[in-house]
């Protein structure tokens, strides 16, 4: 089955605005507990930057300390009723095209890795 290793810690990193804030808050957090894994689990069209995020956002913490970085894809959302489907379509594209700006972002401010 899926779901989470019997005995391992789940912590949501719930204080950030942004992908690079939960990457830097999400390994300090894994520094201080001393853990050797970080799993991020996001939806599929986020992982690239997810992912690279939290890549960049470890060279930040002293190489003793990093731990490995895993992803995991979410679950997927609850199918949308058919009178919504113009309006899940909308918001579909906006999501695409804001992640696509977000990555351009990211890659210019250095934050991909």
């Amino acid at each position: 089955g899926r779901g989470v290793l019997p005995g391992a810690a789940v912590v949501f990193e719930e204080t950030s605005t942004s992908t690079r804030t939960n990457a830097v808050n999400s390994l300090q957090l894994a520094a201080a507990r001393g853990w050797e894994s970080v799993v991020v689990i996001t939806n599929p069209f986020h992982q690239f930057r997810s992912y690279r995020t939290f890549r960049c956002a470890a060279r930040e913490v002293p190489q003793s300390q990093q731990p490995r970085i895993w992803l995991a894809r979410a679950g997927a959302a609850a199918p949308m009723p058919v009178a919504s489907r113009a309006l899940y379509e909308l918001r579909l594209q906006w999501d695409i095209y804001r992640e696509v700006l977000a990555i351009a972002w990211y890659w210019w401010c250095g934050w991909l890795c």
